[in-house]
């Protein structure tokens, strides 16, 4: 048995969609800006509405949290990592309720997502509620990787994983692998080369 620990925001789960369909529905952008929750923010910044980007996230990990997808291929490389032996964390940083704006409560609606999305399920994911960790505080959740052994843990921040002990194997979930590949164990937006990574290197 081997342990993976794996961030949500942005790592399991897909908001891009989300993103761009709410801030149209409120007039922030126009039609023209990528579907993508980083080009969104960026353009609210530049445009001096950082504030609204705040409050716009808050809607969209709280109730609009359903509308956002899994990330391609992520179930099903879930589930091959269980079938190899894997005990699969999740491990997040994640306030309890929004910085700005409506008090949601983010960790009740981010496990109605992964109930949603069969993550929880035995024909899903398969991962069991008490190895769900959403922490307030990023000391935290580095806390709880290295207390839960990780082998691997997989996440889409760079600055989570510089602080994470070098002796896990540290996987970005990005699309940059030329500027990180020689920082980390291994770089990639595709899941299902994440698990094949880690299926070549148990």
């Amino acid at each position: 048995m081997f342990n993976i620990g794996i961030d949500f925001d942005n790592t399991i789960v897909d908001y891009d969609n989300s993103f761009y369909e709410l801030a149209l529905e409120k007039k922030l952008i126009n039609k023209n800006i990528k579907k993508s929750k980083k080009s969104i923010r960026s353009f609210l910044k530049n445009e001096g509405k950082e504030d609204e980007f705040t409050i716009l996230q808050g809607e969209v990990y709280g109730p609009r949290i359903l509308k956002a997808t899994p990330a391609n291929e992520c179930l099903n490389t879930i589930k091959k990592l269980n079938d190899l032996g894997a005990n699969v964390f999740i491990v997040s940083h994640k306030t309890k309720t929004p910085y700005a704006g409506p008090k949601y409560d983010l960790h009740n609606a981010a496990k109605e997502w992964l109930n949603h999305y069969l993550f929880l399920s035995s024909k899903g994911g398969n991962i069991k509620e008490d190895r769900i960790f959403f922490n307030t505080s990023k000391s935290e959740k580095i806390s709880r990787i290295h207390y839960l052994k990780c082998n691997f843990f997989i996440d889409d921040l760079p600055e989570i994983l510089d602080m994470v002990n070098p002796n896990i194997k540290r996987i970005l979930y990005n699309n940059n692998e030329e500027f990180y590949k020689s920082k980390y164990s291994f770089v990639s937006n595709k899941w299902k080369l994440v698990g094949d990574f880690i299926e070549k290197n148990l």
